[in-house]
Formats: C-alpha cells, structure tokens, sequence
C-alpha cells in the first residue's frame, strides 16, 4: 500500500518540516509551494527528492509567487515527473502534460517498489484571478483556472483569517480519481483540532492499494 499526502502549506516552510516528519508517507501532493520551497525540500537529503522541472513551466517564473508540486517521501516509490507544457502544441511527448494554465498541474508516476501496480499523481491548484481593471472590482476567484469542482459533501480543510481548526467549516481540498482505480483509493481529511498542522488547510492524508500488501 501506498501512502500519499495532499497539503495546501499556504507559501510557508514549518508545514515542510512536518511533512519531512511523517515517515510513513511515501509521496505528498502540495499546493501553494514558493520558489525557494523546492530547494528546501530537496536539501533535506534521504529519499526525499522533487521535480527538476520548474514547477511554474511554462509560464515565467515571475507570472505568480506559488505552484503544486510533487515530492518522493521515501525510498518504497520511484517518481516519473511529467514536465508541464502549452496544451497548444500538437501533442505531448511520454514525459510532458499539457496545460492551459501554467503553474496549475504538477503531475508524476508513482512507481511501487514492493508489489501494486503504478498509478499518475496530479497535484493540482486552482489560481487566483482578479476580474478585468475595467470591472472596478477588487475581489479574487479560482474559478477561471479550476472550471469546476464536484464533491458529494463538505468536509472542513481550511479555515479563513482569524479564525483556527476549532471554527473551519470550508472544504477548499479535494482528491479526484480515475474510474475503476477509485476503489482502491481511500483518504481522509487531517482536521482534528489536535492533528490539523501549521498551514490554514489541513492535510489529506490518501491511501493507495491493498491494505494487507504494506
């Protein structure tokens, strides 16, 4: 069984160190990761390694301030990571994913190294967009980046300004699967007030394959 972990760390490094901490996670799916973060990470030495693709490819670097990314947490998993692309070009090759909006996709294929078949990881984080200048409106929205978000119910993973795990009531997390693969797939959300972590959305903790293979 693989263990995978999906965090929104919010653009600060102590919800890395609580991530580097969790032994038993073999990959973790972040979103809202800043430009030196990646070399944080990587630094940190062990298994632990990231994508050598830029993760706002392929858009510039100074086109946003944070990214998804995709990082190996331990030694039971080989990552592919896929390199992300204008989704106008005629076709990807093997190692690219196209995209429409830069900087919104970190993919990779997780490969297990004791037994289950290997599956892609899809970090993915809707922008914040601001409407025309010419709107006069100052308000911000994902929706333009993340088309739409389909949930079956509200699970608390994030909580606003001046607020803390005790009052979050927002689910802005959510993890996606393929057809048929969904069955071995189950997650849960970390937000217990004790478990949340330092970042204002909880983690989402993703198990993958049979329990009685780990």
């Amino acid at each position: 069984m693989i263990k995978v972990v999906s965090w929104n760390v919010g653009k600060m490094y102590q919800p890395l160190e609580e991530l580097l901490a969790m032994n038993d996670t073999d990959v973790a799916l972040l979103q809202e990761v800043g430009a030196g973060m990646r070399d944080h990470l990587s630094a940190a030495g062990g298994p632990i390694a990231t994508s050598p693709h830029d993760p706002w490819e392929p858009a510039p670097k100074s086109d946003y301030d944070r990214w998804p990314l995709v990082v190996k947490l331990s030694d039971r998993v080989e990552i592919e990571w896929f390199r992300q692309v204008r989704a106008t070009i005629p076709r990807e090759d093997n190692d690219e994913i196209a995209v429409s909006c830069g900087g919104t996709i970190a993919a990779a294929k997780v490969n297990p190294l004791e037994g289950g078949e290997p599956f892609i990881a899809v970090s993915m984080y809707a922008r914040w967009f601001t409407p025309h200048p010419t709107t006069g409106s100052r308000y911000i929205y994902s929706d333009a980046a993340a088309h739409h978000i389909i949930s079956d119910g509200n699970v608390a993973t994030f909580y606003t300004s001046g607020n803390s795990p005790a009052t979050a009531e927002n689910q802005l997390d959510y993890v996606f699967a393929s057809r048929g693969f969904h069955n071995s797939v189950r997650t849960r959300a970390v937000n217990g007030v004790d478990e949340w972590g330092s970042s204002d959305h909880c983690r989402i903790l993703i198990e993958v394959g049979d329990r009685t293979a780990s």
